[in-house]
């Protein structure tokens, strides 16, 4: 059985209505499942023999994209898509390592994701972006939204 959880979302209660999740100001919505976590690492393994642990706290995600106007939410693929996991530390953030590909029905598979709790904090997040073609993407500024992760 798949876990869903509470999400609180980043976003302005007037876009509500249009969909669950949007992406910003565009005309796509965002639907998310995880398919195996949001796993919370109390401290990273920083040895050989601790391989297993990591292994066992890595979450998976399932997203698809789909246009807000669309009743039957039929999956889309965006071109340049940024999915990514996004720690926020103070006044400062870093992405962490994870692996994104577009399965079969445009749905994208977001794995390898390791969310290590640091000094008490947990303040973990996925963010979407959309690369423009020729520009270099900033992960910390150029993101359009952001669903915060309950653990």
């Amino acid at each position: 059985m798949k876990l869903f959880l509470a999400l609180f979302l980043t976003f302005s209660i007037a876009h509500a209505s249009e969909c669950e999740i949007p992406l910003n100001e565009t005309e796509f919505c965002i639907n998310i499942e995880w398919q195996e976590g949001p796993h919370l690492n109390q401290s990273a393994p920083r040895r050989p023999h601790m391989k297993h642990a990591m292994e066992q706290g890595k979450s998976i995600l399932l997203v698809t994209f789909y246009l807000k106007d669309d009743s039957s939410k039929a999956p889309l693929e965006i071109d340049g898509v940024k999915i990514y996991p996004w720690m926020t530390m103070g006044h400062h953030g870093h992405i962490s390592k994870h692996n994104v590909e577009l399965l079969e029905g445009n749905v994208y598979k977001v794995s390898e994701m390791y969310f290590q709790e640091m000094m008490g904090s947990s303040n973990w997040a996925i963010r979407f972006g959309v690369a423009q073609q020729g520009e270099e993407y900033n992960y910390a500024s150029d993101f359009l939204t952001s669903v915060k992760i309950i653990f």
